[in-house]
């Protein structure tokens, strides 16, 4: 199958290159799932601390999507949902300077490491 380049200017970033398939699908995206246990009683340091950091992050290269929750019931587990435009722009993510100050000014809020998982698209709206 052909692949089509594209880029795409998304405001406050840097220009992305992305690739589709000629149906259109995109190609190469990463979509990361972090679940994130706060200590007991740290939840809202922890809630700040990403709070403070999402501006950095959403200003990365390759940042299609950062985005924060929490869970509905008792409000102690966060989620980042994030969508990266590929394995470069992630990876370049953990090893940015504000990543390593945020884990710095966090490593003890943690009940224990965040789960971090990897998905790809099968079916998704751009």
């Amino acid at each position: 199958m052909r692949e089509r380049r594209h880029e795409r200017t998304v405001e406050n970033r840097a220009p992305l290159t992305f690739f589709t398939s000629r149906r259109g699908a995109v190609m190469d995206k990463y979509y990361i799932v972090a679940t994130i246990h706060p200590k007991a009683g740290k939840e809202e340091a922890v809630k700040a601390e990403i709070l403070k950091n999402i501006p950095n992050v959403r200003k990365e290269t390759g940042c299609l999507r950062y985005d924060l929750h929490v869970r509905k019931t008792g409000g102690d587990t966060f989620m980042l949902y994030e969508i990266w435009a590929d394995k470069a722009a992630f990876e370049a993510h953990g090893l940015a300077p504000h990543m390593a100050a945020y884990r710095e000014r966090t490593k003890d809020l943690f009940e224990k490491p965040a789960e971090v998982s990897v998905w790809s698209a099968v079916e998704a709206a751009l």
